[in-house]
């Protein structure tokens, strides 16, 4: 059932369970259980009759308001959608366009930020005025065009590369170009750039211009809209932070809940705790819609008494699996301990739309921020395991450095996609450390950031392993440091969007027909990581076996730039700066992300690349697919859903179900009802359909299996299903065929991209 969690905290403090016998807390009974931070707003909707001002100087028309059902209320939704706090420029949550910080953000160009004096001031760029500048340095956004006196305002400021803070406007004279703040926060990333950088407003009723924005009147205590609800909709208010406050609490399970609207705290001298099968939407929340510009408050599984030192760390055993966390108003966990912690099988998406970072868990006496932008901060010693991020705003993921020997951070078979502009610098995952982080089989793309990056000043950051990762669509990697292994990995098709100042959000359209080899971006950055030129940064750095469109020196100051010394060993490494090749025919269909070899090609003789050559026309192959595995359903279908051009000797593939003993693949023409092809057991995860057609839309279903393992041969070979089974049907998902076979050589026709078939 849903279950109300209004504005009280549930507190659980100094208990403590065993190994064998957990404290748990946990749904019971088949149905789902929701615990849910809103309250309904049910009061009239009335015209408000004051006259008041847009930003632009007109008269705004009458809004609608309503009595607030609590005093403090942070986020409204209506019909379950999120509305946005009325704020300049615009941005919808609904379309997500609130994640389009270069197109929706003001651009700023000088300015100051002393927090001694506190004085904060800076100019806006104003409108572009020469398109090829839009939208790096400006926009269509121009403070000139605001007429109202925004003095008061709280305004988001990224003015550190990835780094971002709230603030209040002090002063502000309509029309001009300029305005101060109260400068009250120090940096955490690299350092102020001098004003450069892009802000937006909130604060003021006078932004309230968009039906899907609202404004809280606190004096008042009155719900702003530009529209009345109707009264088919259900609106409903925020007013929880901390469902659940857990302190000096050991052997703890929390698992099968669901939370709407609200966090949990857990904090202080803890240990053996997990978070087990829990879902997390609107989580952490700022107090913004208050007035108030202090940090979010962040969901936390925070031990303050474990410190890892130079050679040990205590185990605090802190584990998260089959878990989401979406659509927080910051960061979306925040994760300290010692030792033997593992975040596994989990999602984290459409987290941070301001990036201002999270604030400090409740039992630490601290103000300001705890961290910079980051999807989840993390302090110790974790293991990170079939992770998928996507589209979150933070400039990193999370960061994964190692401090203690022979504990080096392990990040494998996560999928990162489509991190977003909003703050410079960055990668999806910020390694380093001494052993530095290991990374092994992950995906890493579509983003303007590094893919994966070993970070930290040389001789500090060492001894880390890359193996067997597939990069494409970013600014590639980065390699910091000395005495690191990258091997058989494929980097390919950089993107057209730099780190930091970026001219668009995201990276070019591309598809089936695109070009997907870029030697103008680096695929491997090495030997960076010096305030000064040092030759010996990455000397002792192996690279061998990887597939990659150049390798490029990145160190600070070299005296022969660009005709640096690349340093380190290369061994068996097939580069197309070095002998140009096209992927396309090298790999099976990089586009469609099936990375395995051409069993003819070069990257199949010189065994290079992050996938080993395999039988490609039997169905029971096992193809490794990073990202979150769910219980009954198989995840990452391929090719990918709603995809064209797809190759009419595509095999259909799938990130497997982890309870599966079976997995009954469904596939026809979209005109002919599915009809089941092939069914594969264990890992098996590869399908050869039948003959496709060309140009044909086809649609297909993967469903899974559980059974007893002494059943599943009789199953596989005689089709028995036992009277113990359960069968979870799978979605049904759609595909379009061209005209090509894998491994085909490009060629033009009629200005268009075609493959000639084998």
């Amino acid at each position: 059932g849903n279950y109300s969690l209004g504005n009280i905290s549930c507190v659980l403090s100094g208990v403590h369970g065993t190994l064998q016998h957990p404290i748990v807390i946990s749904s019971v009974g088949d149905g789902p259980v929701v615990l849910d931070g809103t309250i309904a707003v049910v009061g009239n909707w009335t015209p408000e009759l004051r006259k008041k001002e847009s930003i632009s100087g007109n008269v705004l028309p009458a809004r609608y308001s309503t009595a607030a059902p609590a005093k403090e209320i942070f986020q409204l939704f209506v019909d379950g959608k999120l509305q946005m706090l009325a704020r300049h420029p615009n941005a919808k949550w609904t379309d997500k366009s609130v994640f389009l910080a270069n197109k929706n953000w003001m651009k700023s160009t000088i300015g100051e930020h002393n927090t001694t004096t506190g004085l904060g001031y800076l100019v806006d760029a104003g409108k572009c005025n020469d398109s090829s500048l839009c939208c790096q340095l400006c926009n269509e956004h121009d403070l000139a065009d605001v007429k109202q006196n925004i003095s008061g305002a709280i305004v988001i400021l990224n003015l550190w590369s990835c780094d971002t803070s709230a603030e209040r406007v002090t002063y502000h004279n309509p029309g001009s170009h300029s305005f101060n703040y109260s400068a009250t926060y120090d940096g955490q990333c690299d350092t102020y750039r001098g004003g450069q950088g892009r802000y937006y407003f909130e604060g003021l009723e006078g932004f309230l211009d968009d039906e899907e924005e609202w404004f809280l009147d606190v004096k008042e205590e009155r719900i702003l809209r530009l529209f009345p609800a109707s009264p088919s909709q259900n609106v409903r208010a925020r007013v929880s932070e901390y469902g659940l406050i857990v302190n000096n609490t050991s052997h703890l399970v929390i698992a099968n809940i669901s939370v709407f609207g609200s966090i949990f705290s857990i904090a202080g001298n803890i240990s053996n705790i997990r978070l087990q099968s829990v879902n997390f939407s609107y989580g952490s929340v700022s107090r913004r819609a208050l007035g108030q510009v202090t940090p979010p408050a962040t969901m936390a599984l925070f031990n303050t008494a474990s410190k890892c030192v130079p050679e040990s760390c205590m185990a605090t055993n802190l584990t998260i699996d089959d878990a989401s966390f979406q659509f927080s108003d910051g960061p979306a966990i925040m994760l300290q301990g010692g030792s033997n912690n593992v975040v596994s099988n989990s999602v984290f998406e459409w987290n941070d739309y301001t990036a201002v970072g999270g604030s400090w868990p409740l039992d630490i006496p601290l103000k300001g921020k705890s961290n910079r932008g980051t999807t989840v901060r993390t302090s110790g010693v974790f293991s990170f395991h079939r992770l998928t991020f996507a589209n979150n705003g933070a400039a990193q993921a999370f960061n994964a450095d190692g401090r203690i020997p022979n504990l080096p951070p392990v990040v494998d078979l996560c999928h990162f996609s489509h991190q977003w502009a909003m703050q410079d610098d960055g990668a999806f995952v910020e390694g380093g450390g001494d052993p530095a982080t290991v990374f092994v089989r992950n995906w890493a793309h579509s983003t303007g950031k590094a893919g994966l990056r070993w970070d930290g000043m040389y001789p500090t950051t060492n001894s880390g392993l890359m193996t067997r990762n597939v990069v494409w669509n970013t600014s590639g990697v980065v390699v910091k440091g000395n005495k690191h292994t990258v091997s058989f990995n494929t980097i390919f098709d950089g993107a057209d969007i730099p780190p930091s100042l970026p001219f668009h959000d995201q990276p070019r359209y591309q598809d089936a027909s695109s070009y997907l080899n870029n030697a103008t971006q680096p695929a491997v950055g090495i030997g960076a990581g010096t305030r000064k030129y040092n030759p010996l940064a990455d000397q002792k750095t192996l690279l061998e076996n990887n597939l990659a469109d150049n390798v490029i020196v990145r160190r600070a100051n070299c005296p022969r730039f660009p005709n640096c010394t690349l340093p380190g060993k290369y061994v068996n490494n097939m580069v197309f700066s070095d002998s140009p090749f096209d992927i396309r025919s090298e790999l099976r269909d990089p586009f469609h992300q099936d990375f395995r070899p051409c069993p003819t090609s070069r990257v199949a003789s010189l065994g290079v690349g992050a996938y080993q050559i395999v039988n490609t026309s039997q169905s029971g192959d096992v193809y490794w697919i990073p990202g979150r595995q769910l219980m009954t359903a198989i995840s990452t279908p391929l090719p990918p859903p709603g995809s064209i051009a797809v190759h009419v000797d595509t095999a259909l593939m799938f990130n497997q179900a982890r309870r599966a003993s079976a997995h009954v693949v469904y596939a026809a023409p979209i005109s002919q009802p599915l009809a089941r092809i092939a069914t594969v057991a264990g890992d098996a995860n590869v399908v050869h359909p039948f003959v496709l057609h060309a140009y044909t839309d086809y649609h297909w279903r993967v469903d899974v299996v559980v059974m007893p393992t002494a059943s599943v041969p009789a199953f596989l070979a005689r089709g028995i299903m036992p009277a113990a089974a359960e069968i979870y049907p799978g979605t049904v998902w759609t595909f379009t065929t061209g005209a090509t076979r894998a491994c085909a050589q490009p060629v033009v026709d009629s200005g268009l991209k075609y493959f000639k078939g084998e």
